[in-house]
């Protein structure tokens, strides 16, 4: 059976060697290759512990939720009450599923190609990802900066960003951020 990494945030099974997520660029450095068969039996043991949840209790029920699987706490969900995140790049709208590096570096992002014709973006620049239900950029301790509506970030910090605001990656590469299902085609 083949061996693959699960990511954690979209679900989408990667080869065992990547690095980062082909659906959503999430890293994967800290994902452990495992056994497809491994995934379909942990699947159905989440299946089987749903349904015996869905059963009333015999006792009569004290009211009292039952108790997160073992394991759960530390597992990363999508919430679904979060809006989708589309960043316009001057080529066009890519969607950001988790979080979406921005660098030259091939490999760290997943249009490191298309940045590659920006010198003034450093080799991993920033990161714009969900945080706790918020949409965010955060600085990777670039050397040009990266800017939320012409205001610079510091270095590593975390900003908030919204519909419409427009985030440069130095100056010399601006996005719009479209939150919702905002914008119709790239520039």
């Amino acid at each position: 059976m083949a061996r693959v990494k699960v990511c954690r945030l979209c679900g989408v099974h990667n080869g065992p060697d990547e690095l980062f997520c082909t659906g959503c660029g999430t890293s994967l450095a800290d994902v452990a290759a495992v056994d497809e068969s491994e995934i379909a039996r942990s699947a159905a043991a989440e299946e089987a512990e749903e349904s015996a949840a869905d059963v009333p209790d015999s006792a009569g029920g004290d009211g009292v939720p039952p108790a997160a699987p073992a394991g759960a706490e530390g597992q990363t969900t999508r919430e679904p009450s979060v809006a989708q995140c589309t960043l316009r790049f001057p080529w066009g709208r890519v969607p950001v599923a988790g979080q979406l590096g921005i660098g030259r570096e091939a490999g760290f992002s997943l249009v490191s190609q298309q940045i590659d014709a920006y010198p003034t973006v450093s080799r991993q620049h920033a990161v714009v990802g969900l945080i706790q239900g918020q949409w965010t950029v955060r600085d990777l301790r670039s050397t040009n900066g990266s800017y939320v509506n012409g205001a610079r970030l510091a270095a590593g910090e975390t900003r908030t960003i919204g519909n419409g605001d427009r985030v440069g990656f130095s100056q010399g590469l601006q996005v719009e951020v479209e939150i919702g299902g905002g914008g119709t085609g790239g520039y």
